[in-house]
């Protein structure tokens, strides 16, 4: 088989640039989108949303079993015989997952008569078969960057699954307006992505050698990692809900759904773009260093943008597009926000340049260690403050970025961080205290959405002055590279 060549950085920024406008336009549609939900369902409902997210990630997980990203990762072509055979072996194990979530949801109809929202996750994970067929059809796009066609596929979804979970859940249909959503979300992205880009199917089965040995090794340890992360998460929809009650799991999913939109919208495009391409250039460290390092700083540079306002003005955000029933959780976005901010940035690219580099083993280690320290800090943590102490016990968690860049170290040498992210940093505190210090002594907090907007857009430009000021030819230099790529 035959390598593909190192992309160049042209080939980046236009598959970045491409994927980026896909990821506003889902963004946006997915913040209205849910926005809309938030009113319209209750604190509750959302607690049940977070069992359901669970279960379906790990349905996913266990469908895909990492060698979809396997044949995004390894060196050689990938043919369609080869997609032939992931597919299928995907497709079964799906299958069996359905099979047995039926079986459990069947024994408890009839005889336990327990808990009714197994019938709920059943259906919710009906369309997994669906991702992964759309997945494999999209898996050769991803290998050369192709990301136009990608982003038709999710804008689609994302419309579909806004479309049709608002109107059900004006109709009251409640949380199962969400689980029948992201159905109709799976089976609209695979029919678009066969039409897209079909492949010739063949019913044929990997054959365990040491080719496919060496791919599913990768591909355990990655899933393993995603694994793990779900085992982190679970904190919520397991002991929250058990614990503090479904509405105070509720708060916590809206908090943390609200965090991560952000950092979301930037690290998307970092997994779906930088991903392959440090997998096309992980034979050239030096290239690899320096583009992490810009990947740093821009990353910290950009989020300030959405954060800011966030962190600002969190109780006016809440109260006048949630509505009052959410202010219970403003504390803990407040601590959500803050430890995203800060650490957010060297995160974000460290998990697609290490699994460009092949090292999902060493991300599993990492996450498990993250699981264990989790489930350690969360649970007296909210026995003590409530919800709140999610928020605690992740900002205290934000600092395992130091073991994060001490590996990163010795896989692309020496590089550049805490000098990268303290000055937007910086320039993001005074830019806080100056907003702040003007709201307390001249203004009363914005009560209306033009206010609002308008303090936002105000907090945003003396934002980018003031980092302007403190490293403007460090912004020239970078975005002078990205033109001329």
């Amino acid at each position: 088989m035959t390598s593909l060549p190192p992309p160049s950085l042209g080939t980046l920024k236009k598959a970045t640039i491409s994927y980026g406008m896909r990821q506003v336009f889902v963004t946006i549609v997915g913040l209205i989108a849910n926005i809309i939900l938030t009113r319209l369902l209750f604190p509750d409902e959302y607690g049940r949303f977070a069992v359901i997210m669970m279960v379906l990630s790990l349905g996913m997980i266990f469908a895909d079993g990492g060698l979809g990203i396997y044949l995004i990762q390894r060196k050689e072509d990938v043919t369609e015989m080869d997609v032939s055979k992931i597919t299928n072996l995907q497709l079964s194990v799906a299958v069996t997952f359905l099979a047995l979530l039926f079986l459990l949801a069947t024994f408890n109809h009839y005889y336990v008569k327990r808990f009714p929202i197994l019938w709920l996750l059943f259906c919710s994970c009906l369309g997994i078969p669906f991702f992964v067929i759309r997945g494999m059809c999209l898996v050769r796009l991803e290998r050369h960057l192709q990301m136009s066609k990608i982003a038709i596929v999710d804008i689609a979804e994302q419309v579909v699954f806004a479309a049709v979970s608002i109107f059900l859940a004006y109709r009251g249909a409640g949380v199962w307006s969400i689980a029948i959503g992201l159905i109709m979300k799976s089976v609209a992205g695979c029919f678009l992505a066969v039409f897209l880009s079909p492949f010739s199917y063949k019913f044929v089965f990997p054959t365990v050698d040491r080719e496919f040995m060496e791919g599913l090794k990768f591909a355990l340890h990655y899933q393993g990692a995603q694994l793990i992360t779900i085992a982190r998460i679970a904190v919520n929809p397991i002991f929250i809900n058990s614990t503090l009650g479904l509405q105070n799991g509720g708060f916590v999913e809206r908090a943390n759904y609200i965090n991560s939109a952000p950092s979301g919208f930037l690290s998307m495009i970092q997994d779906k773009v930088w991903f392959p391409f440090s997998s096309r250039i992980q034979n050239e460290r030096e290239k690899l260093k320096k583009f992490f390092e810009d990947s740093v700083y821009l990353y910290s540079a950009l989020d300030k943008v959405f954060y800011l306002p966030l962190l600002l003005f969190t109780t006016e955000i809440v109260s006048l597009f949630l509505t009052d029933k959410w202010l219970p959780m403003v504390p803990l976005m407040q601590w959500f926000f803050a430890g995203t901010m800060i650490f957010g940035a060297l995160t974000a690219p460290f998990y697609p340049v290490m699994n460009g580099l092949g090292q999902s083993r060493i991300i599993f280690r990492l996450n498990f260690l993250g699981m264990i320290l989790s489930w350690a800090l969360i649970v007296p943590l909210c026995l003590v403050y409530g919800i709140v102490g999610v928020g605690i016990a992740s900002f205290i968690l934000w600092f395992g970025v130091i073991i994060n860049k001490i590996v990163l170290n010795k896989h692309i040498g020496p590089f550049v961080y805490f000098m990268n992210i303290i000055k937007p940093t910086t320039a993001c505190a005074i830019s806080w205290v100056f907003i702040s210090t003007i709201q307390h002594y001249y203004f009363v907090p914005p009560k209306t959405l033009f206010q609002l907007c308008s303090w936002s857009i105000i907090s945003v430009l003396s934002y980018l002055f003031i980092l302007c000021i403190l490293d403007f030819n460090n912004l020239k230099r970078i975005f002078r590279n990205i033109y001329y790529a």
